[in-house]
């Protein structure tokens, strides 16, 4: 008798999972886009720091720097991200700064001391495959324990073994 098969149960391990492989697509999606415009089709121009900050992170400390920049229809855009120490200290508010942009695209910039790298676009492209395997187990079924397998019929069995070819002298 088959009975038809239960509906999947929604845990909060698998809503959790689904959350998870959903946040992670999306970040991983708009980051390797983003990463990926500025490694193929970035160019170089400078911009005026806005800001200088600094944070304490598990693994150091980690220095920021916001700027401003022109576009060549003059258009102002601001952008933010990671400095090296060094910069950090020799910079100031009002200082230039090299930056990277998009020139299709100016609200996307980094600063040039730390632009993307093939490396850095491959591994931002890594989070898309991470995510669908993350979606798959949280959507995959789990299958049931099946019972012990049911002997076959006897009506499948032929009640003689039939006729050997191999010549006597093997039997």
């Amino acid at each position: 008798m088959n009975q038809p098969e239960p509906a999947a149960s929604w845990d909060a391990a698998r809503t959790l999972r689904m959350a998870a492989a959903c946040g992670l697509l999306a970040y991983g999606a708009f980051e390797f886009s983003r990463s990926s415009k500025l490694y193929a089709d970035g160019a170089i121009g400078f911009g005026t720091v806005t800001n200088l900050s600094y944070s304490n992170g598990k693994h150091g400390p980690r220095y920021r720097a916001d700027y401003r920049f022109e576009d060549s229809r003059h258009q102002i855009y601001a952008g933010s991200g990671q400095i090296s120490r060094g910069s950090y200290r020799a910079l100031g508010v009002g200082s230039p700064i090299s930056i990277r942009f998009v020139p299709s695209d100016p609200a996307i910039s980094e600063p040039a001391e730390f632009a993307h790298t093939a490396t850095t676009v491959a591994m931002d492209g890594v989070c898309i495959p991470v995510s669908f395997w993350l979606l798959y187990l949280a959507l995959r079924r789990k299958s049931r324990a099946r019972g012990p397998e049911a002997p076959p019929s006897s009506s499948n069995t032929p009640a003689d073994p039939p006729p050997s070819n191999f010549p006597t002298i093997f039997r």
